[in-house]
């Protein structure tokens, strides 16, 4: 009787290991931190003032354009598979971004629209899983944003307000450098699409 609970106990303790060692594989990348570069909000006209500088005589104009907005992720690899070498950086390599949006209130037109794009993003491994790595990627372009409320920008610097609050669903896809095996994380952001206060000495503030 001893020894049969004892090789269950045993098979327990092989099992649990087993399942956790999948979840650590399976979540072992991740993004911690998905935030803005303007604080989650996407300006839909960036105005400024223009003069032409060939002619001297010329009266400044006022300009704007759909800017395209980006997003800083915290990146984190925790990896302490089998055959982690230790006389090399070891790292996974990030290699496709795919943004999906949907509304936070009331569906839209533009509801589960995306966009993909090739990125190189390097996220060293850590096996404690106290380091992070910073990488900044396109979340919303302006050629998006232009398609699906271009028509709701604003022509006039005055004429402020929210048009839209957009959930971005981010999802990473690479490979484990070491084993080549394909590895994937995800996050989402929110981020508040309008016509937002901007100084028109300059584009971009």
């Amino acid at each position: 009787m001893r020894r049969i609970a004892f090789g269950l106990l045993v098979l327990g303790i092989a099992a649990g290991l087993l399942v956790t060692t999948g979840c650590q594989r399976d979540n072992s990348l991740r993004i911690i931190r998905a935030q803005g570069d303007n604080e989650n909000f996407g300006d839909l006209s960036d105005f400024a003032t223009y003069r032409d500088p060939t002619d001297p005589e010329a009266d400044p104009e006022l300009i704007y354009v759909i800017p395209g907005d980006l997003a800083e992720l915290e990146l984190q690899y925790v990896e302490i598979g089998l055959g982690l070498p230790t006389w090399t950086p070891y790292q996974a390599h990030l290699e496709q971004a795919t943004i999906t949006y949907r509304s936070a209130g009331e569906p839209g037109e533009w509801e589960g629209t995306y966009i993909t794009y090739g990125i190189k993003i390097p996220v060293m491994a850590d096996r404690e899983g106290d380091k992070t790595t910073r990488a900044t990627i396109p979340i919303m372009t302006s050629e998006w944003k232009e398609f699906y409320f271009g028509a709701e920008a604003a022509d006039d610097p005055s004429d402020l307000g929210p048009v839209a609050t957009v959930v971005a669903e981010i999802k990473l896809k690479g490979f484990d450098e070491a084993s080549g095996r394909p590895v994937e994380c995800e996050n989402a952001m929110t981020i508040e699409v309008g016509n937002w206060w901007d100084d028109i000495s300059r584009i971009g503030q």
